[in-house]
């Protein structure tokens, strides 16, 4: 088995919300979308310490099971929640080919470069 990453990216830049709660929502609209709850949340190091909590970067607390972890490198107001999910190792479907547009088979071995979610300096 395998084990993959699902995500998804929520703004919420309502000031009479508290973060907990703008966490919350974005973990119902994942479980809504994912058929899953998350595992953990990530969101900017400064809506974290508006809360005076003594957890920085690097470091995280927990909210309803949700493991929250502030950076620096994701955009205030935003909250990526993601759940791991698992996988059989030959769960891929079998392509289909068809006289229109025939299949491009591609290698198991082909190098995949991951995207980066934000690169902010």
């Amino acid at each position: 088995m395998t084990e993959s990453l699902e995500g998804l990216l929520c703004f919420d830049n309502n000031p009479n919300r508290d973060w907990r709660d703008k966490v919350r929502d974005a973990a119902q609209r994942f479980q809504a979308r994912f058929g899953m709850m998350p595992d953990l949340c990530q969101l900017h190091l400064t809506t974290f310490q508006a809360d005076d909590s003594s957890a920085g970067e690097g470091q995280s607390v927990a909210v309803d099971d949700i493991e929250i972890y502030p950076r620096p490198d994701i955009p205030r107001h935003y909250f990526f929640v993601a759940g791991r999910r698992q996988r059989l190792s030959d769960t891929r479907k079998p392509v289909k080919k068809s006289a229109s547009s025939p299949a491009v088979p591609i290698p198991d071995d082909a190098a995949v470069e991951q995207p980066t979610l934000f690169r902010m300096e």
